[in-house]
């Protein structure tokens, strides 16, 4: 990995709860990092996502976090997310997402864990991909969760292990045949297919994720993701329309989310 990749992704380019700017999220037993989880009613536990990220930084807990990954990672190459999850018609523990089989990939091969990072890409395209998009979660396509798959495979194929090669071909044309996201103009800033606009955090990181693969990649992808016209901000109206969207989504509901999301803060 050259020092741009590793610049971006060890550090700037993780979905983690610092990097979203929510670092009461995270809460440390030791050098045990936790991870708050409000699927769990507001519990801390063990989320395999932002082990990852610690890991990658190589920040307090790392340690811990690479050997704990090591060790519940499963013989198929699954790293199982322990919580259910409310929305997209209800996710049942235990599920596996692309999302963080792709961070696992990235991580292991850091390491220089071949055989786990094979493994985990392996698990990746066999349970996560599908058409050429890789879900971030069981049959949900996000697409900051789609790229960093897409980024995952081509390490691996760089990596020597050319049986990623196909999917990385499938996932690229799918990328780049959909890239005006969900067919609806300026659709690439919308976080998911439910058409939610993504938080600033999440439109920049989508933003530095496709200029990444456009430009990194951009042998294999055939055009440069720079040249479309990308819809930026101060922040201000992303976060006007993730407002709107709840609003219209949830109506009189939203007073009571946001007592619930105050208490959950304060707690």
């Amino acid at each position: 990995m050259d020092k741009l990749y590793k610049k971006s992704f060890m550090n700037e380019l993780l979905p983690d709860c610092v990097n979203k700017g929510r670092p009461y999220e995270m809460c440390y037993k030791g050098k045990i990092p936790f991870h708050k989880v409000p699927y769990l009613n507001s519990t801390y536990a063990l989320n395999p996502t932002d082990l990852i990220c610690v890991a990658l930084k190589g920040k307090k807990g790392s340690k811990f976090a690479y050997n704990y990954l090591q060790k519940s990672i499963s013989e198929r190459g699954i790293m199982h997310h322990i919580y259910n999850i409310p929305w997209y018609g209800g996710i049942k523990a235990p599920w596996i997402g692309g999302l963080t089989q792709a961070l696992a990939v990235l991580l292991f091969l850091k390491k220089g864990n071949r055989k786990l990072a094979c493994k985990a890409g392996t698990a990746m395209v066999n349970k996560c991909f599908k058409d050429g998009i890789i879900h971030e979660k069981p049959g949900v396509c996000i697409l900051n969760g789609w790229l960093y798959g897409i980024i995952a495979l081509e390490e691996l194929v760089k990596a020597g292990y050319l049986q990623f090669y196909p999917y990385y071909q499938i996932a690229l044309g799918r990328l780049t045949a959909e890239f005006d996201w969900w067919k609806i103009p300026g659709g690439w800033y919308r976080y998911d297919e439910t058409g939610i606009p993504c938080t600033p955090f999440y439109q920049q990181l989508t933003f530095d994720l496709l200029f990444h693969v456009g430009t990194y990649f951009a042998d294999d992808i055939g055009f440069n993701v720079m040249r479309f016209p990308f819809y930026l901000s101060s922040g201000k109206e992303p976060k006007l329309l993730r407002l709107l969207y709840i609003v219209k989504k949830h109506h009189i509901k939203i007073f009571a989310v946001y007592i619930k999301r105050r208490r959950w803060l304060r707690d």
